[in-house]
């Protein structure tokens, strides 16, 4: 909650830029917090029991979150405020709610778990981490490249073709060989 005290403050009172806002860590730090109580959380039978008791509905749960998370991210970008003060305030939650969801579906039986379990979708989680690690570093300059030379869409493609392809090299060379060496398995 100081954390989103802060965020105001910043944006009413200090009028701090889009840009700081979007990138400190100060104002995204509550999304590693969020992230860190759902791990604590779910060392809790009670709170493993709730979101067992919400999977029972299957799909309805996910999908009605689904359905939250592009409101938000469409409707409450339009001003600073709406973005920091609420859209990434909420985002985090939402998304701390689905990521147990979706791994109990991914244990059911069902089309929905076919399709969480398909290996484009489980390599799309196995290299997301460097995913995350490389998109801030490949995805602006490799997208520019190709923008000042007028192809715009192949500029988005490219950085996103090679923000994963650079994700794959890591996971496989680097995250996938200290795994096993740590724990002897994948």
């Amino acid at each position: 909650l100081g954390l989103w005290a802060l965020k105001t403050v910043y944006v009413f009172v200090l009028d701090v830029s889009d840009e700081y806002l979007y990138r400190a860590l100060e104002t995204r730090g509550d999304q590693l917090a969020i992230g860190c109580l759902l791990a604590v959380l779910l060392r809790s039978e009670t709170w493993c029991h709730r979101f067992q008791s919400l999977a029972r509905f299957r799909w309805i749960p996910i999908a009605s979150i689904f359905a939250l998370l592009i409101v938000s991210t469409t409707t409450l970008r339009g001003s600073a405020q709406l973005k920091y003060l609420l859209g990434y305030n909420i985002e985090p939650v939402l998304v701390a709610i689905l990521i147990p969801l979706i791994v109990l579906e991914a244990a059911q039986r069902g089309w929905l778990s076919r399709l969480i379990n398909a290996q484009p979708i489980v390599l799309i989680g196995q290299i997301s981490y460097g995913m995350y690690l490389f998109h801030p570093i490949l995805m602006h300059p490799v997208r520019s490249f190709f923008e000042n030379r007028g192809f715009l869409a192949a500029g988005v493609l490219s950085s996103v073709a090679v923000t994963i392809l650079a994700a794959y090299i890591s996971f496989n060379w680097f995250e996938r060989p200290i795994r096993q060496r740590l724990t002897g398995h994948a």
